[in-house]
């Protein structure tokens, strides 16, 4: 897709177009996928796993602002290109000639560049000719002494021309000229002096690698500031939601991590939201989650898979429903079928008014039909203990996601901090509490979810009542041993701004010293200060050639390799002086250093 986008708005740029047409296109295509996306609201499918969501509709400004920004600009550049090459091949060369402003537009630099490189021949004729005079001239010394000698009448020696022009090589011969360095180096290029004066002619690759890096570096810094700018805020910024919700502990596992170390969050089954209206009118809980995907989507539904495994492992409801499994088998009921009809039934409660279009009405009619009939059996034949712990754990929320794979539902995430309080908290100040991440809701606001973890920043338990549940209380003192390694949120902005610029000034220094390296160079070579025919690598030049092909990827990516080490290295170093860990370290080096030199 992105390849034929680029192909439809490079249509029309060729250099020796001849037709209209091309150009027509481009600006055709500028309009479809600029303008288009820009101003035009379109419907767009959200795809969760293998089922598909409701249709929504939105644009562009609402769904990418920053890229909606550029649209606009970007599209009208395209535009007034496009239009410019209409200009170029509908009005002949000839005429635009005529015009300075107009050749300088539309004739493009190639014109240019030819016109500047025959005046640099006649400037370098000029120049020659100028030398070669000066040659032939008595140097200013020997012309005084000559005239002293005249003057007292004493005899003197003609000198031929020749002689003199050897004799003003021979002392000149070793004379040198120094060129300047970076900033003279730009300034030819952009007066045009290198091309008028130095007969230089720099190659398009070249330029265009150089242009590309200067423009690589400028979107790169302000991506950079917006990202860390985000994370940072992400990570320290606390927005609370109206939403609450609570949780069972009974309902909950606490995973390790690879290392055995508690992880610091919780997965837990029956979460339950309140529904709190929020200002609107409407639900504040659903206002405080948006759906997920791809790879997040799935890990977290593989977890929250995990936790229900580990959960029905030690249910006792497992028992029970087991054993009315092999009761209703005995009486010629196919327990498959009636753990299929749960689950499809289940499906549909879950998808709402979508599940109408997802499944078939006439399986869920012959399945409430199936379940009621089981039902019927069960009242019937199961005695009053039996059937009452058959009737509660089938009323169990959890019981709800016992046949349904969890990547089935869509996951949400958060979009605001949601407490969840233990369910058995007596009041504001007995209580154990903690906060949501994702969830997957699945009957009556309820939900299976993540808890303990907040901006990124794992182990939010805390509560006088804590301490009573025992995988809770080993969280929070692992925690308290922990702690002291969260860096503040100022050493990672420091870190990240000193980076960041370090990183620039590297990147845009290496980019600026590309094109006046190339002009050194050729200069080295037209003066013989890097020898070429006599030159022990001249049969290395002559066999490489092709290496010329390799500049691009060079300039990109040792821009990169370059830039990126030093983010690392002052991010590095910096982070590891002011951070409560090592910041005692690097006083004790500071002080043996300051010790040693007294």
């Amino acid at each position: 897709m992105g390849t034929g986008v680029g192909s439809a708005l490079s249509i029309g740029n060729k250099m020796q177009a001849d037709t209209v047409y091309g150009p027509l296109v481009g600006l055709v295509a500028v309009a479809v996928f600029i303008f288009l996306p820009k101003f035009y609201e379109f419907d767009a499918n959200v795809s969760s796993g293998d089922q598909d969501a409701n249709m929504f509709s939105t644009n562009m400004e609402e769904s990418y602002p920053g890229m909606a920004r550029i649209l606009i600009p970007l599209g009208v550049l395209l535009s007034l290109i496009q239009i410019k090459n209409i200009i170029a091949i509908v009005i002949s060369n000839e005429k635009l000639s005529k015009n300075r402003f107009l050749a300088r537009l539309f004739l493009g630099s190639n014109v240019q560049a030819e016109f500047r490189i025959k005046q640099a021949a006649s400037y370098k004729v000029n120049q020659m000719i100028s030398n070669a005079y000066t040659l032939h001239k008595e140097d200013e010394k020997s012309s005084r002494q000559t005239s002293v000698k005249k003057a007292f009448k004493t005899t003197t020696t003609e000198v031929s021309t020749q002689e003199s022009a050897l004799m003003n090589f021979t002392k000149i011969s070793e004379k040198t000229e120094e060129i300047g360095g970076l900033i003279w180096a730009w300034k030819e290029v952009f007066t045009g002096s290198l091309q008028t004066k130095e007969g230089i002619w720099l190659h398009t690759r070249l330029i265009a690698g150089n242009m590309a890096q200067f423009i690589f570096i400028f979107v790169v810094l302000g991506y950079s500031i917006m990202v860390l700018g985000g994370i940072i805020k992400e990570v320290y910024t606390v927005q609370f939601s109206p939403c609450k919700s609570t949780f069972d502990y009974n309902s909950c596992y606490f995973p390790y991590s690879e290392v055995e170390t508690y992880t610091g969050t919780g997965l837990c089954l029956d979460v339950e939201l309140d529904g709190t209206t929020n200002e609107n009118g409407g639900n504040a809980c659903d206002d405080s989650f948006v759906p997920v995907g791809g790879s997040l989507q799935t890990n977290t539904c593989n977890m929250l898979n995990e936790l229900k495994g580990i959960f029905y492992s030690t249910d006792k409801c497992t028992d029970v429903l087991s054993a009315a499994d092999d009761q209703l088998n005995a009486q010629g009921f196919n327990v498959s079928g009636l753990h299929g009809c749960e689950k499809l039934l289940n499906l549909a409660t879950i998808y709402g008014d979508v599940g109408s279009d997802i499944f078939n009405q006439t399986d869920i009619m012959t399945c409430t039909d199936y379940i009621n009939n089981v039902t019927s059996a069960v009242e019937s034949s199961f005695n009053a203990s039996a059937l009452s712990e058959y009737s509660l754990c089938m009323e169990t929320p959890s019981h709800f996601l016992r046949f349904i794979d969890m990547c089935e539902i869509q996951v949400f995430q958060t979009t605001s901090v949601i407490k969840s309080y233990e369910k058995s908290y007596t009041d504001e100040t007995e209580f154990c509490e903690s906060v949501l991440s994702y969830c997957v809701p699945y009957f009556n606001n309820t939900g299976a979810c993540l808890i303990g973890m907040r901006n990124l920043l794992p182990f939010q338990f805390e509560g006088v009542t804590c301490e009573d549940y025992p995988d809770i209380n080993n969280i929070l003192e692992y925690k308290d041993q922990i702690t002291t390694l969260f860096p503040e949120k100022w050493m990672l902005q420091l870190s990240a701004t000193l980076a960041i610029i370090v990183g620039f000034f590297v990147a845009f220094m290496t980019a600026a010293v590309y094109i006046p390296s190339a002009v050194h160079t050729l200069l080295k070579f037209r003066s013989g200060v890097i020898p070429s025919l006599r030159s022990k690598s001249f049969l290395a030049y002559r066999t490489n050639l092709e290496h010329v092909t390799l500049m691009i990827g060079a300039m990109f990516w040792g821009m990169i390799v370059t830039t990126l080490l030093m983010i690392i290295v002052v991010a590095g170093g910096v982070f590891f002086l002011v951070w409560q860990v090592s910041r005692p370290y690097v006083i004790d080096i500071i002080a043996l250093v300051i010790g040693e030199n007294q």
